[in-house]
């Protein structure tokens, strides 16, 4: 079943900037992912499962919700191809990155602004993203902007740099309450690629069609998706509860025009 992305973006209505769209269920209800509430995302499915179009659907409704004050997307991509779209979006905070040195020496700096923003709260007694940008507005400050990560594959660099687990793990477990979340994916859902210690950093997951049972539940801690048809169909998990949802299908054409909208509305 293809589910028109126009149709559900146009009807998607956020609950917070990092509030993005996910997919629709039996009953043609939309469902968000929201980050600051639910945080970090683990997305595994296989080749054809629909786990990048999941992604670009995520990506472009914060796009089109938000403006780049707002929210900021940072893409690594090991496959050089599925981004490439974004090169010149007014929503990077960087250049897409293709190494594992370029990601390791991001996920240092991501560790330098979370901790400049950690200060930033304590100097102005607050206690997240969101207390802290009303605070900012009310008092003249710079307004910090939700950054979203976007991994597009961890097995690359999990295997040639033991040391970006433990830099995400760092992360993670510091991020949320200042605006600084991942959506993680991956096609090879294995345990030395999605660790116990990125598992329990990652409560939220979806997990779309997988090759084996083995593979639903490193994913998911449970059996499902290797008996999901692909293209789109996914099983979503938060807060121990999992919900049967469809991704709307976003085509090349769709990511052509929108970023062609965001340039031209951002004067990029």
């Amino acid at each position: 079943m293809n589910i028109d992305f126009s149709e559900v973006l146009n009807k998607f209505e956020p609950k917070g900037v990092s509030d993005l769209l996910i997919g629709v269920d039996g009953n043609g209800e939309l469902h968000s992912h929201h980050f600051l509430h639910k945080n970090n995302l683990l997305i595994v499915g296989q080749t054809g499962s629909g786990k990048s179009v999941a992604m670009h659907q995520m990506v472009l409704s914060g796009m089109f919700n938000k403006s780049p004050r707002d929210i900021q997307f940072v893409f690594y991509d090991p496959k050089r191809v599925d981004y490439l779209e974004y090169k010149n979006s007014p929503f990077l905070m960087k250049d897409i990155m293709y190494h594992t040195e370029e990601l390791e020496e991001y996920l240092i700096e991501l560790t330098a602004i979370l901790d400049k923003r950690m200060k930033q709260f304590v100097n102005t007694k607050t206690i997240d993203i969101e207390r802290y940008n009303k605070y900012a507005r009310e008092n003249d400050l710079e307004e910090f902007p939700y950054i979203i990560t976007v991994i597009d594959e961890i097995a690359v660099p999990s295997c040639e740099s033991p040391e970006i687990q433990e830099h995400l793990v760092r992360i993670m477990q510091k991020s949320r309450a200042v605006g600084i979340h991942f959506i993680i994916g991956t096609q090879t859902p294995r345990r030395d690629v999605i660790t116990g210690a990125l598992k329990a950093n990652m409560l939220s997951r979806i997990a779309m069609k997988v090759s084996g049972e083995t593979e639903s539940m490193i994913a998911i801690d449970e059996l499902g998706a290797e008996q999901l048809n692909g293209r789109g169909d996914m099983i979503y998990k938060v807060d121990g509860r999992s919900e049967l949802l469809q991704s709307s299908y976003v085509s090349e054409e769709n990511i052509e025009t929108l970023c062609d909208y965001f340039n031209t509305k951002y004067s990029i």
